[in-house]
């Protein structure tokens, strides 16, 4: 994945740029068949809000390719194309599977989870965590809070969620497949977002339920913190944590890419030098230095030092840590362990025997 800075919406809804520093901000595809242009610019505004995107693109199913090269892809669907044969179902369906069998990943919401709307094919055989064969229905009830999971990065800064009045709460008799997992559920005990891999479904309808759009379905309740959700998701999905997004560290070291920049190593691993210390606590952090040596307590590793610490017998042990500093001993073997090399301990004396006198008998 490469940063990128400036976020573009195709699609002619709006456009908005990113602060000049990304890490990680992922490259989002919403993948959309049927939704309206209310339903997604709602969509769009959601996401871009998080402010956690280097981009958010519209792709429709006949235009994606499985080499598709989003970090994430988004997939909101509202029906189901080409009913009732479903040719194109599968088509995409499979698409989506190539792309998750190359590195993709997938976040797929309520009206794609159903067996009817959503995208077939293998997708749905192999990677759909959540399945159902039903539409989806509405809430016909008040409002009703719904549980947040605590210590659940999915979750993160994840504040009030609800089912409203003419909410799409849950597509009805969905089945979790084996091997994937639950992470929260409905008021009514219905899972709300299961993870298989870099597959999560979210059962909830991507747009919000605001007055403002009479015309879209009904959706999350607006005000609720879905569109953090969906963020959190598609980070997941990805394999990152959205708490770190677009944070100017992208590889979650401790140094901003601008530092990365300037001191040599690579703003996508934690580690450059690979010897266990990640970068930002790394006293030298392109010299490998596993023992993080610093003999004058400057902050600066022995191993990348101007004035390192001598080596009197030059056998790679500086002499404040070799054990015989002026005999070459490159495998410091100290056989009774004393802190002396074996190399350069004197021989031990042996010890003196002393004879007991016998005790003369005074007979």
């Amino acid at each position: 994945m490469t940063p990128r800075y400036t976020l573009t919406v195709i699609a002619g809804f709006m456009a908005w740029t990113s602060p000049a520093s990304a890490g990680p901000c992922l490259d989002i595809g919403v993948l959309e068949y049927g939704g309206t242009p209310v339903e997604l610019a709602d969509l769009t505004a959601t996401l871009i809000e998080t402010g956690q995107f280097a981009s958010v693109e519209f792709v429709s199913p006949s235009q994606f390719l499985p080499d598709a090269t989003y970090d994430s892809v988004f997939v909101a669907w509202t029906n189901s194309p080409d009913w009732p044969g479903h040719p194109n179902r599968i088509l995409y369906g499979d698409r989506i599977a190539d792309y998750i069998r190359g590195g993709g990943a997938v976040v797929i919401t309520q009206m794609g989870i159903a067996e009817r709307i959503g995208p077939g094919g293998d997708f749905r055989s192999e990677f759909l965590p959540l399945l159902s064969d039903n539409h989806c229905s509405y809430s016909v009830d008040g409002i009703s809070p719904i549980a947040i999971p605590g210590d659940d990065i999915l979750f993160d800064n994840v504040q009030y969620l609800s089912v409203g009045r003419r909410t799409r709460t849950s597509c009805p008799g969905a089945t979790v497949r084996d091997g994937a997992r639950v992470h929260g559920s409905l008021p009514d005990g219905r899972p709300l977002v299961v993870v298989d891999g870099p597959v999560v479904a979210v059962n909830t309808y991507f747009t919000n339920n605001s007055l403002d759009s009479p015309n879209a379905f009904a959706g999350y309740p607006a005000g609720d913190d879905y569109p953090q959700l969906f963020a959190n998701a598609l980070y997941f999905a990805a394999g990152f944590d959205a708490s770190t997004a677009c944070n100017g560290d992208y590889d979650d070291d401790g140094l901003s890419d601008e530092d990365e920049s300037t001191l040599g190593t690579d703003f996508q691993r934690a580690d450059s030098d690979a010897d266990g210390t990640n970068d930002g606590i790394d006293n030298c952090p392109t010299v490998a230095n596993p023992d993080q040596r610093d003999f004058d307590s400057d902050g600066i590793g022995d191993a990348c030092a101007d004035n390192p610490p001598p080596d009197s017998d030059e056998d790679g042990h500086p002499d404040p840590y070799d054990n015989c500093p002026d005999t070459a001993n490159p495998d410091q073997a100290d056989a009774d362990d004393n802190g002396i090399g074996d190399a350069c301990q004197l021989e031990p004396k042996p010890r003196a025997h002393r004879h007991r006198r016998r005790r003369r008998s005074g007979r």
